[in-house]
């Protein structure tokens, strides 16, 4: 089963941290708590409501431990968005043990939701695949 942007309820709390952020998440399963975190990520950067998923990709992360193996998902999932503008809106987690997890994204690229927000009369100001600043005309 996976973890959608739309599911009710909020995925994260955001909490006070030295970092420029941090969040906290609670799950009922260690593959839920990769699905939450990685949708809490991605909700930092764009505006989830509005990513329809269009496109899917692969993640598999190996480590040592379950807080290096979230923490290499993490940073994989970053890359996605910073190297191609990928937002993922859906994930499917499955976790091997402490040491392995294979995670299903679904989502769209930062280009697909410039189209889409295009043709809704918000323009973008900022077209970089690593952030969307948005403006209505």
């Amino acid at each position: 089963m996976s973890t959608r942007a739309r599911d009710a309820g909020p995925l994260v709390h955001e909490i006070e941290h030295t970092a420029d952020l941090g969040f906290e998440v609670e799950a009922p399963t260690v593959a839920t708590l990769f699905e939450r975190a990685g949708l809490g990520l991605m909700s930092l950067m764009a505006d989830l409501s509005e990513v329809e998923p269009r496109a899917q990709t692969t993640i598999a992360v190996e480590a040592e431990g379950l807080e290096e193996l979230l923490h290499d998902f993490l940073q994989a999932l970053l890359v996605r968005f910073q190297a191609g503008g990928f937002v993922a809106c859906e994930l499917e987690a499955r976790v091997s043990g402490a040491d392995r997890v294979d995670v299903t994204a679904t989502g769209a690229t930062a280009a697909t939701l410039v189209e889409k927000l295009d043709a809704a009369g918000v323009r973008a100001m900022e077209r970089d695949p690593r952030t969307l600043r948005l403006a209505t005309h």
